[in-house]
């Protein structure tokens, strides 16, 4: 399962790494991976090595990694993984926040934070290449590239 919060204002995506970091605390999240993506600085840090981070460092750990300049926040991609496996969370570079999950139920308070703050909040489900909004609807199928399927829909969360 795939949530999206839609395009977040950079307050709104630092409050979500916080938001993030104590959740993995409060549901016993030992440690995460993280991993750097597309836009980060290659030159100062490595694309193919995890870093193991406590989730309760996590939102200081994000924080330095944009004020030194390897990961830029809300125009870079981290990985976020727990290592016990079954839930991750990808900081996009597009302004925007996926979380992952094996078992809907495990992240029913991220669906409900996000539904409640975030209009354009939507589930993806890239098998039938659809989506829906978090405040309810109708499942509606993936246009194009960033293209929303009508106006005011959430936009297309593919790569």
């Amino acid at each position: 399962m795939e949530l999206v919060t839609g395009r977040l204002s950079l307050d709104e995506f630092e409050a979500e790494v916080t938001a993030i970091a104590d959740f993995l605390v409060a549901v016993g999240v030992p440690a995460v991976l993280v991993t750097f993506g597309a836009g980060c600085d290659y030159d100062q840090i490595d694309p193919l090595e995890p870093v193991l981070v406590a989730p309760a460092l996590l939102a200081s750990f994000v924080d330095e990694q944009d004020e030194r300049g390897a990961y830029r926040l809300a125009a870079s991609d981290l990985f976020l993984k727990a290592d016990s496996g079954g839930l991750a969370f990808l900081l996009c570079e597009e302004a925007d926040i996926h979380c992952y999950a094996d078992d809907p139920a495990s992240v029913a308070d991220i669906r409900e934070r996000w539904a409640t703050l975030y209009p354009d909040a939507h589930e993806a489900d890239r098998e039938s290449r659809s989506w829906r909004s978090l405040r309810g609807g109708p499942w509606r199928p993936f246009v194009g590239a960033s293209e929303p399927a009508e106006p005011g829909a959430a936009p297309d969360t593919a790569r």
